[in-house]
């Protein structure tokens, strides 16, 4: 029998959502309690259904800040995530599956709905942040080395502990989206899931708290802070509403408006208006040199140049002979490598940015064995093969150039450039 294509009933472009049992209630009971002890500890609390810093904490987010702190334009990645994740743990980078709700690990539950009403507020989410730097995705999570943030649908606020007239929270104000790995939940099972508007506009809300963004006072735009149909950001300034806790990332708001926040202006100083970015970043691998050799048990310093026309971008150092690879969370450009086993190794430095365009470059080095060494991964030998060249995407002063990988070519030689 044929029938339209889609998902398979009860999967979520084709991922199984996660079912998670209903807590019992001497469980509840202990969630809340860790919650609220969690929160304590933070210098935060929950008030009237939302959760926040107190006063005393939101002054030091402020005097923490660098002082060269200002809208740094950079793209960004937002994933709607609606089949859950099988551990959720404490924690601030989502592409670990961490977020600073949770006061212990605990598996977290997929969307409730059809996949219908999952891809209505995905075109509800799409359409409030066109005007933006900001690539919505949903159907798979992006690569770890690219710096995104997410938006996790389902369950209810009872599973984190949290007081059941929350409906979704961030638990982070990151002031300028210095950060861009934050997790913001939206409790999905906790309303009906036929409401796409308030589930959209809860998850928009929920993610721009993370970017930084704070409560106003005006039911029309998405950070009031109560659920409104129809809300949008609104641009020119909005009255900060302080009945819910006091004003995150006061100084970044008062920047772009006198005296309350311009949602628009700060998400266009954050990430730009909107635009196809069609150049890789350049990857450019300064040591060690292509063909070293190395003693046995013996390490190298991996040290990088990267950069790209759109700040933002992310970056990784791979081994694939060892399946091994290391995502540069903190920026790093630097990696020292000790121990590596007797055989011939790749190195490569890969970046990605938000549409995707992947560069890199990649040296070979030779621990214990004599260079020209094969890796395992090398393809076999092949003399009219290698009167040719594959090319893939790579480093070049135009900035999208291809780097050639030459079947067998080995030895102390750079691997050639295409172009």
């Amino acid at each position: 029998m044929l029938g339209l294509l889609g998902s398979a009933p009860g999967t979520l472009w084709g991922h199984p959502p996660i079912d998670v049992p209903t807590l019992e209630p001497d469980e509840a009971r202990a969630r809340r309690e860790a919650f609220l002890d969690h929160l304590a500890r933070r210098g935060w609390e929950e008030r009237d259904g939302h959760v926040g810093p107190t006063s005393a904490a939101a002054s030091h987010i402020v005097k923490s800040l660098p002082a060269s702190s200002s809208f740094r334009r950079h793209r960004a990645t937002l994933f709607l995530n609606f089949w859950g994740v099988p551990e959720l743990r404490p924690g601030t980078n989502a592409a670990l599956d961490e977020s600073t709700c949770v006061p212990t690990a605990m598996p977290w539950p997929g969307f409730e709905g059809t996949e219908a009403e999952a891809l209505r507020v995905v075109e509800i989410v799409r359409e409030r942040l066109s005007p933006y730097g900001i690539r919505v995705v949903h159907e798979e999570r992006p690569p770890a080395h690219l710096p995104y943030a997410m938006v996790l649908f389902g369950g209810t606020p009872e599973l984190i502990g949290a007081g059941p007239g929350v409906l979704g929270t961030s638990c982070s104000s990151d002031c300028y989206d210095r950060w861009g790995r934050d997790t913001t939940l939206v409790f999905s099972g906790a309303r009906n899931t036929s409401d796409t508007e308030a589930l959209a506009i809860t998850a928009l809300h929920e993610a721009a708290h993370a970017f930084g963004l704070t409560h106003v006072d005006d039911p029309a735009r998405i950070m009031y802070p109560f659920v409104s149909h129809g809300a949008v950001w609104g641009d020119g300034c909005a009255g900060f509403d302080t009945r819910t806790g006091p004003i995150l990332c006061r100084d970044s708001h008062l920047e772009l408006c006198a005296d309350g926040q311009n949602a628009h202006a700060e998400l266009l100083a954050m990430f730009g208006a909107d635009s196809a970015d069609t150049h890789a970043p350049i990857v450019r691998i300064l040591e060690p040199l292509d063909g070293v050799e190395i003693p046995p048990g013996g390490g190298v310093t991996v040290v990088a140049e990267i950069e790209d026309d759109y700040e933002g971008f992310g970056w990784k150092l791979a081994i694939p002979e060892l399946h091994w690879e290391a995502v540069a969370y903190r920026g790093e450009r630097t990696w020292p490598l000790t121990g590596l086993p007797v055989g011939a190794h790749t190195l490569r430095v890969e970046a990605i940015d938000h549409d995707r365009n992947v560069g890199f470059d990649e040296v070979r080095i030779y621990v214990g064995v004599p260079p020209g060494t094969p890796s395992p991964l090398d393809p076999p030998e092949d003399d009219d093969a290698n009167e040719g060249c594959t090319c893939g995407m790579g480093p070049s002063g135009g900035g999208a150039g291809l780097l050639l990988l030459v079947a067998g070519l080995l030895g102390r030689r750079r691997r050639p450039r295409c172009g």
